[in-house]
């Protein structure tokens, strides 16, 4: 369905308030909107799964610090657990915000 804008129009504001329309030369199709909204809607969802994925991952490197320092690897435990909260804490970040904008 065709909807159709004009490129310029004439108001009567004598005893009605009718509009004329002199040319229509403009037109949207409404099924390309709605195929824009269904775009929107899918990009919002992949930022949501964007954003879950991104938390998964940062509780898994917050797991794998604890079970590295329970199995007592060789590694300097300051470094070790220094790394794993600075990645824990950018993939919150971002999972966090793009959870955010995808509202």
């Amino acid at each position: 369905m065709l909807t159709r804008e004009p490129l310029f129009y004439i108001k009567n504001f004598g005893v009605s308030n009718k509009t004329y329309y002199l040319c229509s030369m403009k037109t949207k199709n409404k099924s390309s909107i709605e195929a824009t909204d269904r775009q929107n809607e899918a990009h919002k969802a992949v930022l949501f799964e964007a954003g879950k994925f991104c938390l998964d991952i940062a509780k898994l490197v917050f797991a794998g610090v604890i079970i590295a320092e329970l199995v007592k690897q060789e590694l300097d435990f300051s470094l070790q657990f220094t790394l794993g909260i600075l990645t824990v804490g950018v993939f919150c970040f971002y999972g966090f915000l793009l959870i955010h904008s995808s509202k």
